[in-house]
């Protein structure tokens, strides 16, 4: 819950002090591990939000800030390596990963209905993992410097604009406090909500 609590709280704040003058969009996020993410939960996630504020300093190009949430759980009695130890049984793994990331989008075309983008940004990843078996509980809770690329589009719906795009992550290796080895995370986030601006031109 305290990680809920942080995610809401960031949100709320970045709204506050970003939101003038630009494009705001908050979307809803699917999220599909992959690499170390997957051996830790294969499962993807299906809760999860994403805040995109961004500042255009041209027609073409913006400057991004960018926080989300995503959350992941799995029951599993798969092997996992812990602290030199091969460990098997019925186990609860969680995981929520929240990115805080600075980066640049380029718009394609001339209209104002429909915008295709590519993007990238560096940033921040709070990690925080859990792992129980039985009555034991192991915990984790690292940041992590990554980057992220993604691709998308913003549509123009009557007086809002629909915001979709498909985001990749990399978080880069530091030591896990559950498993006491270097992890690296990545995973890919599908993203669909909603988009306001105030901005004319865009």
């Amino acid at each position: 819950m305290r990680f809920k609590f942080v995610a809401v709280l960031i949100i709320s704040l970045s709204i506050q002090i970003f939101s003038q003058d630009l494009l705001t969009g908050l979307t809803y996020s699917i999220a599909v591990p992959t690499g170390e993410t997957k051996d830790f939960i294969s499962k993807p996630s299906f809760t999860g939000l994403a805040l995109d504020l961004r500042k255009f300093v041209s027609y073409n190009v913006s400057i991004d800030f960018l926080v989300g949430w995503n959350g992941f759980e799995e029951e599993t009695s798969d092997l996992i390596s812990i602290s030199y130890a091969d460990i098997s049984g019925t186990q609860r793994r969680l995981m929520n990963i929240f990115p805080i990331m600075i980066g640049t989008h380029y718009y394609f075309g001339e209209g104002t209905e429909f915008r295709p983008f590519i993007g990238a940004g560096v940033g921040m990843y709070l990690i925080y993992q859990k792992f129980e078996i039985g009555l034991a509980e192991l915990e984790s809770s690292k940041w992590h410097l990554g980057i992220e690329i993604d691709a998308g589009m913003v549509y123009l719906l009557e007086t809002i604009y629909a915001l979709i795009n498909v985001r990749y992550h990399y978080a880069f290796k530091a030591t896990n406090e559950i498993t006491q080895r270097s992890t690296s995370y990545a995973y890919w986030t599908f993203n669909i909500g909603l988009a306001l601006t105030p901005l004319t031109y865009f």
